[in-house]
């Protein structure tokens, strides 16, 4: 089988059976033959939703989901994505993908928002250098900032 990183948002949504459950644990199900990874960036994500590690390793253990401790990192691909990121970074409606200008009501500026962490390129770093890919429920990003990185559906 093939080694597998799976995106902290398919794991979320899995734990707290959100309205994604059905298409994350379809895509679990689908490639279960295969080995899962995670990294440090996407277990420490998981691990703000959880009251304690141990409570995290046992959900992660009933999925048989490794924690890679001692990854692999392409700095050059994970910096090429983040500063094409950032300077192309605009807003986009999280609901329809419109790029809009937000501007302040008091002094008409206009309004500049983080909407990725250095920590999604981190993931994306990972997934390519020590998997065959990712699963994801955020494809276009990773299409976007890692286009050599295999998206499985």
């Amino acid at each position: 089988g093939m080694i597998i990183t799976v995106d902290s948002n398919v794991l979320l949504s899995v734990f707290a059976k959100d309205s994604l459950y059905d298409k994350a644990s379809s895509l679990l199900e689908k490639y279960s033959a295969n080995e899962y990874v995670i990294n440090d960036s996407i277990y420490l994500e998981l691990a703000v939703h959880f009251t304690d590690f141990k409570l995290l390793d046992e959900a992660l253990n009933s999925l048989e989901v490794i924690l890679v401790k001692e990854e692999n990192k392409d700095f050059n691909e994970i910096l090429n994505g983040w500063t094409g990121y950032l300077k192309n970074k605009k807003f986009h409606c999280p609901h329809c993908g419109k790029i809009v200008n937000p501007i302040c009501p008091k002094c008409q500026s206009i309004l500049k928002f983080r909407q990725r962490i250095l920590t999604d390129f981190l993931i994306g770093g990972f997934a390519q250098a020590n998997s065959s890919g990712i699963l994801s429920l955020d494809t276009k990003y990773y299409k976007n900032y890692f286009p050599k990185l295999f998206i499985f559906k």
